[in-house]
């Protein structure tokens, strides 16, 4: 038994200082060594580099890894491994179970002797197992690992482990016994010779396999056998989905730009892949573009390409809004009306249940009694609570009518809405919240001071409405229970909303200064009450 220290894939995040870490540098002098790996402690982490204090003094004492490099560098962290024994792992239709080494070697001995006897379809052994097939198609995979050394054997019943997580293997290959050269992506599952993915490239020197690989769906995360940038076997994970291929997006932007290259990815600071900026040509006074993983790319090109790579998330974000705009536009009417009716009767759910708890927390605060209409539907809601439609579904119930305010004399319990109390029964007040119908209104008593309200009168929005005489009203906008000016920042436009309503609604306004705290408006003639 041994105890070592292995080293395992690791994403960027999960590194921190005092790790130990090995990763893949290149030393490309004279007499240098090519890929190799080296090996360090970390000992910084930044947003978007880790800093290494490497063991030896090869190609200096540290190094850096950039965010942006990490798929090509391949870093892994040291993990101590256990005292370990060896053991097989036997594999057979994704459950695995184990044999000591005397047990696995005693059935590999038994499966040469029955291929012999051709009671076996196929036997392949080497460096990466036993697989044999059985005649009816049955595929069994034998391997030979490190395991820990256990501390009570089970009894051989016992030793059904639950599958494990599959693991997958990527083979590059330059082809070029043809009459065309090409490069060939085969991706395998450990232990299993059929391949999950195997795509054949046209041959271009100046590919970048790590890059190619995300396209189709795969990361790096480590590497078994390195024989060069285009004949290699990595350890290979699923992307969630392929995205643009750097010759996909070559051929994009060749139709508009003929001698576009250099195709470099840009990412984020969370990893997350943007698109490629490009240069237009290979001439040193040459203009830098992007393109976007939906094939959208710039027609104005900029002089640097770290400006391109400036407009990437804008670009990608324009492009996020066109497919759901595309999306709505294909939606049919009717579905389209019954999502719009379903969330009204949810909003007038919602809305009609806050109003009902306000008013009964009014009413409780300042000793008046609950309106009977209030408290049946407060009743009902916390006895059952309100089932609404389903997304999509169309609502069991017709939308409530508006409301009608002309003639009705308003009973209140302490507070009223767009105006005090004691304004509630005014014609004028009753005709300019007919006119704001459907806007926000504030909920007020008469106690309320609209100019230094109280810490419970602040959490009060919306507009105010008080008689002036003459068919003459003054419209205030509240915000945190206080009038605002139309010069405060961001608030100060709901008085221009104000106007504008009023104006639509045939009402004659009086102009307002910026600093102005109110909107004044006439009643029509035709609108007036009493």
């Amino acid at each position: 038994m041994t105890e070592t220290t292995d080293y395992r894939p690791a994403d960027f995040k999960d590194f921190a200082k005092g790790d130990g870490i090995r990763f893949l540098t290149r030393d490309t002098g004279r007499t240098g060594a090519g890929l190799f790996w080296r090996t360090g402690t970390v000992t910084q982490v930044t947003d978007k580099t880790v800093t290494v204090t490497c063991d030896g003094n090869q190609l200096g004492a540290t190094a850096r890894i950039r965010r942006a490099d990490w798929v090509g560098r391949a870093p892994e962290r040291a993990v101590k491994a256990p005292a370990t024994t060896k053991r097989y792992r036997r594999t057979e239709n994704g459950t695995t179970t184990y044999l000591t080494q005397a047990e696995g070697e005693a059935e590999i001995e038994q499966l040469r002797e029955a291929y012999k006897r051709g009671e076996i379809r196929e036997l392949f052994s080497g460096s990466a197992g036993t697989t044999h097939t059985t005649l009816t198609g049955l595929r069994i995979h034998m391997d030979l690992e490190d395991a820990p050394e256990p501390t009570d054997p089970a009894p051989a019943l016992d030793r059904i482990a639950p599958p494990v997580a599959l693991r997958f293997l990527a083979d590059y290959v330059t082809d070029t016994s043809g009459e065309e050269p090409v490069q060939r992506i085969t991706v395998t599952m450990e232990g299993d010779p059929v391949p999950v993915l195997d795509k054949e490239l046209p041959y271009g020197p100046g590919r970048n396999a790590a890059r190619t690989l995300e396209a189709l769906g795969w990361t790096i995360t480590g590497m078994e056998t390195y024989g060069g940038p285009s004949m290699f076997r990595a350890w290979v994970t699923p992307s969630p989905l392929p995205r643009l291929m750097p010759d996909q997006a070559r051929g994009i932007v060749n139709g508009t730009f003929p001698e576009a290259q250099d195709f470099q990815p840009a990412y984020t600071e969370a990893g997350e892949f943007l698109g490629y900026t490009w240069q237009s040509t290979p001439q040193s006074t040459a203009r830098f573009g992007w393109i976007t993983p939906s094939g959208t790319f710039a027609r104005g090109l900029e002089a640097y390409r770290s400006g391109a790579e400036a407009l990437l998330p804008m670009a990608v974000m324009d492009d996020e809004r066109q497919a759901r705009r595309r999306a709505l536009a294909q939606e049919s009417e009717g579905s389209r009306l019954a999502r719009r009716a379903t969330e009204a009767v949810a909003r007038t759910a919602e809305y009609r249940a806050r109003m009902d708890d306000r008013t009964a927390e009014e009413a409780r605060r300042y000793g008046a009694p609950v309106p009977p209409l209030v408290a049946a539907r407060i009743a009902a809601r916390e006895a059952a609570p309100l089932a609404l439609p389903a997304a999509g579904e169309a609502p069991a119930q017709q939308l409530p009518a508006p409301r009608v305010l002309e003639g009705v004399v308003v009973q209140h319990d302490g507070a009223t809405d767009g105006c005090f109390p004691k304004h509630v029964q005014h014609p004028d007040v009753l005709a300019a919240r007919g006119a704001l119908d459907g806007m926000a209104f504030a909920r007020l008593t008469d106690r309320h001071d609209i100019s230094a309200p109280t810490e419970e009168e602040q959490q009060t929005r919306g507009y105010v409405v008080k008689p002036r005489g003459d068919g003459r009203v003054t419209v205030y906008w509240l915000e945190r229970g206080k009038a605002i000016r139309r010069d405060t920042p961001l608030d100060g436009a709901a008085l221009d909303c104000l106007e504008y309503r009023m104006k639509t609604r045939g009402w004659e306004t009086e102009r307002m200064g910026r600093s102005a705290h109110c909107l004044f408006a006439h009643v029509p003639q035709d609108q007036r009450q009493g």
